[in-house]
């Protein structure tokens, strides 16, 4: 079986999901973002 496109399964409520489920104290990216600062940015809520 070959998988041709996935992004109907990616829906704003999974990613906020899987954003809060992070590490907020975790080391920054490689962007040199932290956690709090993508979550300014983003605003989930």
């Amino acid at each position: 079986m070959q998988f041709t496109a996935l992004l109907h399964h990616i829906t704003l409520q999974l990613l906020a999901q899987s954003f809060y489920a992070l590490r907020r104290e975790g080391v920054v990216g490689m962007d040199g973002m932290s956690w709090r600062e993508y979550e300014e940015i983003f605003s989930w809520r």
